[in-house]
């Protein structure tokens, strides 16, 4: 299970815009956690639909001065992605089922006002604010495209085309292609994000391979254990493709 998003703040010189109301999710009172230091409030789907993407957004009114004259305030923000950030090829990209909860993180609410400004449903429909949903499409497409790409190579070793060390050499290739500039918007590093877990993946299957009597891989991978591992990873691919289409509304263009 993943942990749940830390408070993330973004500095911003414009007037903080009051979120707009969103019926499909009931926003419980924040809670402050003690052991992480952070401010959390539970979420409840209250739609018939499945959620694939909830943010938040809370305007404290402390400010800080800059040199300039100006004034900077800090906005705290909060989400739940169950497609891109902090996901996983084990997880199983469903989100927030009807009548379930999910918690995200919030902001002091004797110090700051705000919640729940945007949602997207796991069939692409959204409500709220459509610049917090461009910001979860743009990092589902780089996931989608790290996606297909690890299809591709999946799908030479199960036509014979090639070995799984060969393509644990070409994800380590595409990974070390896309730069790590924390300033990304294009969804680079998602898409980076899927060559590292499946690098990583297949490096430990090499180096601690299952005890076995049967035959080794060139790969150094049992030839039963490589094969199985081949067809748990396509199926999950395949998985969390459908459901990034799903909640992209379409296929990214290619």
């Amino acid at each position: 299970m993943r942990d749940s998003p830390l408070v993330v703040l973004t500095v911003t010189l414009l007037t903080f815009n009051v979120s707009a109301q969103i019926t499909s999710v009931k926003e419980n009172p924040p809670q402050f956690d003690k052991s992480r230091q952070i401010w959390q409030e539970g979420v409840e789907n209250q739609d018939s639909r499945s959620i694939v993407a909830v943010h938040a957004s809370f305007d404290c009114p402390t400010r800080y001065p800059l040199d300039s004259g100006r004034y900077v305030t800090f906005q705290p923000t909060g989400e739940y992605d169950a497609l891109g950030n902090g996901v996983t090829i084990f997880d199983d990209y469903k989100g927030i089922p009807p009548g379930g909860a999910a918690a995200i993180a919030a902001a002091d609410p004797s110090k700051c006002r705000g919640g729940v400004d945007a949602v997207i449903f796991w069939d692409g429909h959204i409500e709220g604010n459509s610049g917090s949903v461009y910001k979860y499409r743009q990092r589902w497409s780089g996931v989608h495209e790290g996606v297909v790409q690890s299809l591709r190579l999946l799908a030479k070793v199960t036509d014979q085309e090639t070995d799984l060390a060969e393509v644990e050499d070409a994800l380590r290739q595409r990974m070390e292609a896309i730069p790590d500039n924390p300033l990304d918007i294009n969804g680079r590093l998602f898409e980076k994000g899927v060559y590292v877990q499946l690098e990583s993946l297949l490096r430990g299957a090499r180096e601690h391979p299952r005890p076995h009597s049967e035959e080794v891989e060139a790969d150094g991978i049992p030839r039963k254990q490589g094969r199985k591992m081949v067809i748990f990873l396509v199926n999950k691919l395949q998985e969390w493709k459908t459901a990034l289409e799903n909640g992209l509304g379409s296929p990214p263009a290619m």
